[in-house]
């Protein structure tokens, strides 16, 4: 977020825009601060719910491996006996199995711990082309996005507030006109950014609940399409999260290298320029 603040600067050039006696200041456009906390709240309230989903069937997934384990070690096993294989044949397919069944045990205890590691490691290298602008806790907080947006428009809006809509304001209506919808396009980007990113983190936490039920399936063999198309799921939204993660971070760097003269406010053809950037990344 420090990368934000440049664009944030305060540009002397707005001061011309007043008249000497100071006439225009009662019609100095004031914007208020922005509060996008009600974003986060959604992606709280998903976030612990489905985890305790996950928790919950969880209470399901070991006994569920352990039915499926005997039917794995049966079915495994008897063809080997039947076939009067040697000891060394049945000692080895034995082993196999268990070892199996050992893996996907582990596997299971731990899946919330490997998901959510997996989860971080594809949004911090999502992030990383960026420069770091954007860090995984901002990621995970989107008013933190959506403030990034009030903050990049930031010249626009200090020059749209010093025109005002005063008695001079039908003179300057094109200009206005111009300047305000920039602003609109820019602030609207970034929101719609982070809607996609609240939508993409829920569609990964249900992905991450029912995998719980669905992993233990992948013991036998004639079952095992459940778990693929649980991994398969959880791997999908990990890709997404990256690629979200990479345009987060490349529109958050973008902004912060916005060129704008010091001293003077950002023209036309500038505020087109990041309005249509936005656009594109939205």
């Amino acid at each position: 977020m420090a990368a934000m603040a440049g664009v944030a600067s305060h540009h002397t050039g707005l001061s011309a825009l007043h008249s000497a006696d100071g006439r225009r200041d009662r019609w100095h456009v004031a914007w208020p601060s922005v509060s996008a906390t009600f974003f986060d709240l959604i992606v709280s309230v998903f976030d612990t719910a489905l985890r305790q989903g996950f928790s919950t069937l969880m209470a399901y997934a070991i006994p569920l491996l352990g039915a499926l384990a005997i039917i794995r070690f049966y079915v495994t096993m008897a063809p080997v006996i039947a076939s009067g294989a040697g000891m060394g044949d049945a000692l080895g397919a034995c082993l196999w199995t268990l070892l199996i069944i050992g893996l996907y045990y582990f596997v299971l205890i731990h899946l919330e711990r490997l998901i959510d590691a997996a989860l971080n490691t594809f949004i911090t290298w999502g992030l990383a082309p960026g420069g770091n602008a954007f860090s995984l806790g901002d990621f995970l907080v989107p008013s933190r996005l959506i403030k990034a947006g009030w903050t990049a428009s930031t010249p626009i809006r200090e020059l749209i507030g010093a025109m005002g809509w005063g008695k001079a304001a039908p003179w300057n209506w094109p200009t206005l006109v111009i300047f305000t919808l920039s602003f609109l396009a820019i602030f609207a980007a970034f929101v719609i950014l982070a809607v996609e990113v609240i939508i993409a983190l829920v569609e990964f936490r249900f992905a991450a609940m029912v995998s719980a039920v669905f992993v233990p399936w992948g013991v036998l063999t004639q079952t095992a399409f459940f778990a693929e198309l649980s991994v398969a799921w959880v791997v999908g939204g990990l890709i997404r999260m990256l690629i979200m993660a990479g345009l987060v971070g490349i529109t958050i760097t973008l902004f912060s290298r916005a060129v704008l003269v010091p001293g003077q406010d950002p023209g036309i053809s500038e505020a087109l320029l990041m309005a249509s950037v936005a656009g594109l990344f939205a």
